[in-house]
């Protein structure tokens, strides 16, 4: 499962942005979860979150930080930013530019 979410409000500072001190475009945080794991990523240098869904149901222990899960970090992290590629905005993306003008390319 993929989530996206946004925590700010365009007219003011939300509370979450003041307990974070991050910026209305930061105000944001994208989710990844398997059957076992669920990563918390969060825009505007915060750290993330990372649970063991199978060992911590209740989402207490962040294991983010642990050296021993490293390499699990890395596997989601990796994941979730080849979920976001994918699903991107490709509106210019098949846009070729020519003498002519802009027009779609076709290979």
């Amino acid at each position: 499962m993929h989530l996206e979410l946004e925590f700010s409000e365009p007219h003011f500072t939300t509370e979450w942005q003041k307990a974070t001190g991050v910026s209305l475009h930061e105000a944001n945080l994208a989710i990844l979860r398997e059957e076992r794991y669920k990563l918390v990523h969060f825009n505007g240098g915060l750290s993330p979150l990372m649970f063991d869904l199978e060992n911590d149901p209740n989402e207490l222990v962040n294991l983010a930080d642990d050296p021993a899960h490293a390499g699990t970090l890395l596997r989601l992290t990796q994941k979730l930013l080849s979920h976001r590629m994918r699903h991107s905005d490709r509106t210019l993306a098949d846009v070729k530019i020519t003498s002519e003008g802009a027009t779609n390319f076709e290979p």
